[in-house]
Parts: C-alpha cells; sequence; structure tokens
C-alpha cells in the first residue's frame, strides 16, 4: 500500500506555502515526518496527539541512534538534526494514512523491534511520558 499524505490543513504551510517545497520535493522536516508515521504509529499529527508523536519520536532517537530528523553537511562534517516540539507543532494537521496505534500496542511493537535494547513495553511507556513531560516544560 502506498503512503499517501495531505498538508492542506496545516496552518503553517497556509500561512507559509514556498516553505513546503524545496527544489520540486517536499522540505525534509516535513518529509521527515510523512515517513516517520510509519515508525510512531501515527498517521495524523493533531492538537491533542502531538506530544505523544513527538515523544514516541524521541524513543526512537534512544533505541537507535541513527534515527534522526535529517542530516546536513557543513564544511564537510555531517550534522544530525533531531526532532524538536517546535517542529511538530508546526506541522499540526499533517495527515496520512498511516493508522493509529496507542501507546500500549506502539510500545508492545516498539520492544520487539531489534533496536530496542532490550526495553520493555512498561519501560518504553515510561519514557514516553518523560518525553512528553520534558516537552511540557519546554513549552
Amino acid at each position: 500500500m502506498p503512503l499517501n499524505w495531505d498538508t492542506t490543513t496545516v496552518e503553517y504551510f497556509k500561512n507559509n506555502p514556498d516553505e513546503l517545497w524545496v527544489d520540486n520535493d517536499l522540505n525534509v522536516e516535513t518529509k521527515s515526518l510523512v515517513f516517520g508515521t510509519m515508525s510512531v504509529g501515527i498517521g495524523h499529527i493533531t492538537e491533542k496527539n502531538y506530544l505523544d508523536f513527538y515523544a514516541r519520536w524521541k524513543v526512537l532517537e534512544k533505541m537507535d541512534p541513527s534515527f534522526y530528523l535529517y542530516s546536513t553537511f557543513i564544511d564537510s562534517q555531517k550534522m544530525y538534526h533531531h526532532l524538536t516540539v517546535d517542529v511538530v507543532k508546526k506541522h499540526i494537521g499533517l495527515a496520512t494514512n498511516v493508522g493509529y496505534e496507542s501507546n500500549t500496542k506502539w510500545a508492545e511493537r516498539m520492544s520487539r523491534n531489534r533496536f530496542s535494547n532490550n526495553l520493555t513495553k512498561n519501560q518504553i511507556n515510561a519514557y514516553i511520558t518523560v518525553f512528553k513531560h520534558e516537552a511540557m516544560e519546554k513549552e
């Protein structure tokens, strides 16, 4: 099944339409989030779930150091850019055809992942809670 996405309800791009596309391609932040919806098990970023999206992404970063938003080269040195809560908030309204997994189901799936570092689903759920609280404190 193809991955379909829609940005028509993303307020940020309604106000900044020139930032959605770069050189005839979706900008790197948005493209990463579109593909990331499959990993985090949340297909539509909303005001209600953006902290869950962010927290699950941060869990994936913790489990697998090669999981990051995007990379760039600065003076031939590779720089890794990690997800921030501001990037997720900017994309509220982004929708894909990825289904929603509850935190419990997602944590269970991730605990079976080869990158899980032997984290249990309870530990993964605890990290979700920690990362959500950290994000709320930054707001």
